[in-house]
Parts: structure tokens; sequence; C-alpha cells
């Protein structure tokens, strides 16, 4: 006699072990997000130091079509760096849009002015979210001066788009080799102005004048550290410098285009200890921030570096025994 065969049926998961797969996906999901986050900084770090790469490329092309580096900035017209090797970087059309001639920045009416609503994505790295000028707030960010009713907008308030990579003026402070670096210009509430580096006001410098070696000193350095409490003092990615009469020694305003290099990387940016022309390098990469060297090159700098070495590598013509490897 055979006795029928008896179905076995599966219960549904006790609350335990629904629990246990529940906390299981759980530290899988921890695990996981880190590793996405550090994926997707390490493709916005590498989108950023191409940034640099395409820049600093557009700066040899203008040496090599012009036969010297692009100046900082110019003071008879106030315009930026980042203006004269627009046709370098696939960016003609726009360049031929402005007006090199004379005229106070801060006038609306500037035919230069509202092309600064046009975004450069080549200038901003893609880790800060500070794409504009900063928009008031604290004494730590200037309120939009620049950008009221700019041609062709209606009428209202507009924030300029603004720029991650600076020039390299100089070190500032003491020197490897003992005693203070080389400046100029006067304090004037922005700080002295390097007279060491390759970018500066009205300057002309050659690759044949970086005597310390293209391969072993700054070009342009990034600055796309934006803090909520300390701020990074943006400025429009077209304004270079005050159009003021007079030689250097006289002119006392800051430099937007360039800057000195005189703290560490990522210190904090305060404006009641840190001058304009002196805001520290900085990005929202973790650890350090990008750098180009004159010969093209570009490279990751830890904020750990020393100091001396740091500023030895800013110098043009320093003769100092150890720079940046």
């Amino acid at each position: 006699m055979f006795l029928p065969l008896r179905k076995h049926r599966r219960g549904a998961f006790t609350l335990v072990e629904l629990l246990v797969v529940i906390a299981i996906i759980g530290v899988l999901v921890a695990l996981l997000l880190p590793a996405v986050q550090a994926a997707r900084e390490a493709a916005r770090r590498m989108k950023c130091q191409n940034n640099l790469k395409q820049v600093s490329l557009a700066w040899q092309n203008y040496h090599d079509s012009l036969l010297t580096l692009p100046s900082g900035c110019i003071s008879t017209n106030d315009l930026n760096w980042c203006v004269f090797v627009l046709p370098y970087i696939e960016q003609r059309g726009l360049y031929e849009k402005f007006v090199f001639t004379s005229g106070d920045y801060n006038n609306p009416a500037a035919s230069k002015n509202h092309l600064a609503m046009n975004k450069v994505s080549t200038y901003l790295c893609p880790s800060s979210n500070a794409e504009k000028m900063m928009k008031g707030g604290n004494n730590y960010e200037n309120p939009p001066d620049l950008i009221i009713n700019p041609v062709g907008y209606p009428a209202g308030t507009y924030y300029p788009y603004t720029f991650h990579y600076y020039g390299n003026m100089g070190p500032r402070g003491a020197s490897v080799a003992g005693g203070e670096y080389e400046k100029t210009g006067k304090d004037g509430g922005h700080d002295f102005v390097s007279t060491e580096g390759v970018c500066m006001r009205n300057s002309n410098y050659k690759l044949k004048d970086v005597l310390d070696g293209t391969a072993f000193t700054f070009l342009l350095g990034e600055n796309s550290k934006h803090n909520e409490k300390y701020g990074s003092r943006f400025r429009s990615w077209v304004r270079g410098c005050s159009a003021q009469s007079g030689t250097d020694a006289a002119q006392t305003a800051e430099v937007c285009g360039c800057r000195n290099i005189k703290d560490g990387i990522n210190v904090p940016t305060l404006a009641s200890n840190t001058l304009f022309n002196s805001i520290t390098m900085g990005s929202m990469h973790p650890g350090g921030c990008n750098f180009s060297m004159c010969d093209g090159s570009v490279r990751y700098v830890s904020q750990n570096i020393d100091l001396g070495i740091y500023r030895a590598t800013a110098s043009r013509n320093g003769g100092e025994p150890k720079t940046i490897e």
C-alpha cells in the first residue's frame, strides 16, 4: 500500500530573517556608496586636470604665436588673461566680441561686461559648485558690483561666471635661500605683487625667462574651493585689474587673474587676514589641488607640501636647490 505524496509548502520569511537581509543590504550599500563617490570624484578630478591641460596648451600656443606669454591682466582695459587666450581654446567667436579699449570695468554699460554672462566650461573645475561670482552675504564676499543691467539683458541684477585657474605671480614671503622674495607695487589693501613668477599685471615674459626650468616652475594654479563660511572671493572671468593710470608702483588695486604663492594649499581664506592678491590656491578635491607647469604638464600637488619648496616652485629664476618633482 502506497501512501499519498505530501506536498511541502515553503513558509514565508520570518521577521528575524527579514531583518537580517535588510541589515546585509544596508551594509553592502554603506560599503558601495563611498566607492561610487570616490569614483565620481576621480572622474571630476581627471576632468579638472584635462581643463587645466587645455588652458596650459592655450598659453603655449599663445607663446608660439606672439613670442610671449599672455599678460595676467592689462591695466589699460582691465581685462584678464582668460580673454587673451580665448582663440586658443576654440572660442574665437567670443574673443572677437570684446573691445580692447580703456574703460571702467565697474561701468555696467561697458561693452565687455555682458560678455561675462557667457560660461566658459574650460575655466571651471567640475568638483566646485561656485560657477558664478559670489552673491554677497558676509564681508568675505563682495556684492555684484559690476553686472547690473548688462547690455542686451532685461532689468535686474546678474551674476557673471567666474574661473578657477589663476596665473602664477610668484612667491611671497621667506625664501629658501634666506630673506624675502622680490615684490613690487604698494599694499593698498590687496597685498604687494611678487615679481618672480610668470604672470602678472602688464607682463610679457617668455619661456626663455624661466631659468629654473619650465618643468619645475608653476604656470597656473587651481583655486576652486568654495566655503560657505570663509568664501573665496571669486570674480568675473573677464576681470583683470583696475584701469588705473601711472606706473605699476602707483597701482594698488587687486589683480584678479593671478595670485601670489604665499600660504599653503587649502588654507582658509579670511577677509580679515588674507589680502586679495595672496588668496591661497585650493580645491574641492581631497588633499590638494591641480597645478600646471610652464612646460604644459599638469600635476596634482598635496596640501602637505613643504612651504619652502612650494614657494620655490613659483619662482621663475630663483635658482633654488629644490622644487617640486
